[in-house]
């Protein structure tokens, strides 16, 4: 991912990368969603800028945002590569209907996770069924909305919706604080009259 986005920022600064021309990034693998359930995703600190070096110093070189088209043409690199990859390591089968993951999962641990990957129920009665999913009807995108610097397709998504300039430092905080957040938020987690423990989803 790193390097199609990296490649993506050096082409739109007038660049190659044979010419020395690098960013850098931040990156947290995040496991869970903010209702605790299996949503593996990357949060990543990109600097909208590119360097090069001159005489040992670096010479920084300034990117536009990116339009929709570029983020849709970048997702779709994005998403060649990661299948790729996977297929190079034995865990998806290309399938002329459906790739699909080709996964041997033993450990009981390991098959919790995948079903709440594909939120399914796993225990009890309603075993392989679908999850009840509710959405907030004034959160919710209306159909055909298209969300400013986002792309999806495909149980993929790209979102660069959120920037700060350099001088604004407690923005950067929030961001640097919002991306290394951990699973749990201590201000969500209750312990009920019963002596259960609540936790709140957004």
């Amino acid at each position: 991912m790193l390097r199609a986005i990296e490649t993506h920022l050096i082409r739109k600064a007038g660049l190659t990368r044979s010419s020395g021309a690098r960013s850098g990034a931040i990156t947290f693998i995040q496991r869970f969603g903010s209702a605790l359930n299996l949503n593996v995703h990357l949060h990543m600190l990109i600097p909208d800028r590119i360097y090069t070096l001159s005489h040992g110093k670096p010479r920084f070189h300034a990117v536009t945002a990116p339009s929709q088209s570029e983020l849709t043409t970048l997702l779709n690199h994005i998403i060649r590569r990661i299948t790729r990859q996977l297929t190079r390591d034995g865990l998806l089968a290309q399938e002329a209907e459906q790739p699909y993951l080709d996964l041997q999962i033993e450990d009981t641990l390991d098959q919790f996770g995948a079903a709440s990957l594909q939120y399914r129920v796993i225990l009890g009665p309603n075993t392989g069924s679908r999850v009840l999913t509710l959405r907030n009807p004034v959160s919710a995108t209306p159909a055909g909305s298209v969300k400013p610097f986002t792309v999806a397709r495909d149980g993929f998504s790209l979102n660069a919706a959120v920037s700060c300039q350099v001088h604004q430092r407690k923005k950067l905080e929030r961001l640097c604080r919002y991306v290394a957040r951990p699973p749990l938020a201590l201000e969500r987690l209750l312990v009920t009259d019963e002596g259960k423990l609540r936790y709140a989803a957004n």
